[in-house]
């Protein structure tokens, strides 16, 4: 994350230089329109153009990718107690299994009973 914002923020200011550095007057066609300015100007206004272009090209992942986490934080949540339960069903289990192996050990109990 500092990394990337690092990169941005030299990128920023390199095209920053750039634009500042060509300032003379160009003339711009798209279609039936003409637009003349000045180039640095045109730069920096495309240049954010193109930055949010790309932000709403990352935007529908990145909500994807978020409620993804959270769908998978709230099973997690439901697997936990799931498990926590499973712990004690088991701990139950053992204890009545070793209660049982002490008796018929102890012998007050008949092993081909069924209690």
């Amino acid at each position: 994350m500092i990394i990337s914002l690092i990169l941005g923020l030299i990128l920023s200011l390199v095209s920053l230089v750039f634009a500042l550095q060509n300032t003379q007057s160009v003339r711009i066609s798209f279609l039936v329109w003409h637009v003349n300015g000045s180039l640095a100007l045109l730069l920096i206004i495309f240049f954010f153009v193109g930055l949010l272009t790309g932000m709403l090209v990352i935007l529908p992942g990145r909500i994807r990718s978020t409620l993804a986490r959270s769908r998978n934080n709230r099973e997690l949540a439901e697997l936990k107690v799931k498990l926590d339960e499973c712990k004690g069903k088991l701990e139950k289990f053992e204890s009545i299994t070793n209660e049982k192996a002490k008796a018929t050990i102890s012998g007050r109990v008949d092993p081909g009973r069924k209690s």
